[in-house]
């Protein structure tokens, strides 16, 4: 079948991404939220008609930087969040400039205070290899991402197997809806399972995972295989940036705008995308 090489130059993102870069905790929904960052059914789908995503099995992605770790909590290049947004999902999804929240993980939230939220997911949520995901993951994947950026996280628990209570440190418009969007969430059985912390494997709730080994080359190659099955069967509750439109997602790492010039010279690749 036909690849379909598409290349992202995604150094542009770091006008919109400044503030997360610097540990700005200025809500900002836009900011390398899911929405942002849907490289399986918008960024990535290469703008090219229904007919030639299916009949593609694989697309490959130009990748203008690296990334120095695929645990989706560290903090690190600017390129990390799109990787990140393939392989892990976040509680909710947030289009740029609203506070419209499109529900991934989260079934719904309830505020109590100014600064408190009671937030539901559901029930049957599992990972890549199979792992229940439950308010304890919730939990530990926002003190995960805690530990390495500044952000308006005050306190978090889980008052039952599958609601979390969030609590704030800011009031300001926008800050819970930023924060859902942000944080990517993870079974911690599957992290402390993971033979390296997710640095060079992944195990989210996406469609895609990184086995590892060839799959991750660091500098070079990143290889996503599309999951033998995703956990949200009901289409009407599908979140669209999870769908997955590829059996796999090819990137390749081009630190130099000389390579990925000569490589739009050369016809290696057939299309060029800037996400911003």
């Amino acid at each position: 079948m036909k690849k379909i090489i598409t290349v992202l130059l995604i150094c542009v993102m770091a006008l919109s991404l400044a503030a997360c870069g610097s540990g700005d905790t200025t809500p900002d929904t836009s900011e390398g939220s899911p929405a942002n960052a849907d490289t399986n059914s918008n960024a990535a789908s290469t703008g090219e008609t229904d007919n030639s995503a299916a009949a593609s099995s694989t697309l490959k992605v130009g990748l203008y930087g690296g990334t120095d770790t695929l645990n989706p909590w560290a903090s690190g290049r600017l390129t990390k969040d799109m990787l990140t947004y393939v392989l892990y999902e976040t509680l909710a999804s947030c289009q740029s400039g609203s506070t419209d929240l499109d529900y991934i993980l989260m079934k719904d939230y309830k505020q109590i205070d100014d600064y408190t939220y009671n937030i539901d997911v559901y029930d049957y949520i599992k990972d890549a290899a199979g792992n229940d995901i439950k308010a304890s993951d919730v939990v530990f994947s926002f003190q995960q991402y805690d530990k390495n950026w500044a952000t308006t996280i005050d306190t978090i628990k889980a008052v039952s197997d599958y609601t979390v209570e969030l609590k704030l440190n800011t009031a300001a418009k926008g800050s819970f809806e930023y924060i859902v969007c942000k944080v990517p969430i993870a079974s911690e059985a599957a992290y402390n399972n993971s033979p390296d912390q997710f640095a060079g494997t992944s195990c989210g709730t996406m469609p895609y995972a990184v086995a590892g080994g060839d799959d991750y080359v660091a500098g070079t190659k990143i290889i996503a295989r599309k999951t033998p099955s995703y956990w949200q069967t009901d289409s009407s509750l599908m979140y669209k940036g999870s769908v997955a439109n590829s059996d796999v997602i090819e990137f390749d790492i081009l630190p130099e705008s000389t390579q990925m010039a000569m490589a739009i010279e050369n016809g290696t690749i057939e299309d060029r995308k800037s996400v911003v």
